[in-house]
C-alpha cells in the first residue's frame, strides 16, 4: 500500500482515506493496478474522488502445501500458493 501511496501522492494526487484494502484519492490509478488479480484494486466513484478497493485474501500454508485459501471480491481460481507468494514479495 505505501508504494501505492507514493503513486498517488508523486504526481500530486490527494489522499482522502486509506486502510489496509481501500484508498481514497481524487486522480485514477495507474491501468496495471486495476482488475481482479490478487493486489489490484476495483474502482468505484462518487462525486470528485476514486474510491479504489482491493481484494481480501488469506491464505494458510503449511509446509509446502496450501492448507487454505479465502478470496472476498475476487477469482478464487486465479490464486495459487505461487502467485500469493509472489505477492507477498513485492
Amino acid at each position: 500500500m505505501q508504494k501505492v501511496k507514493l503513486d498517488i501522492l508523486n504526481p500530486g494526487g490527494k489522499l482522502y482515506y486509506t486502510d489496509t484494502d481501500s484508498i481514497v484519492t481524487d486522480i485514477k490509478l495507474p491501468d496495471h493496478l486495476l482488475g481482479n488479480a490478487l493486489g489490484q484494486f476495483k474502482l468505484e466513484h462518487r462525486g470528485n474522488r476514486s474510491y479504489y478497493i482491493s481484494n481480501k485474501t488469506y491464505c494458510l500454508i503449511k509446509g509446502n502445501k496450501m492448507v487454505k485459501l479465502a478470496v472476498k471480491g475476487g477469482d478464487k481460481n486465479s490464486v495459487t500458493k505461487a502467485t500469493y507468494i509472489d505477492y507477498l514479495n513485492h
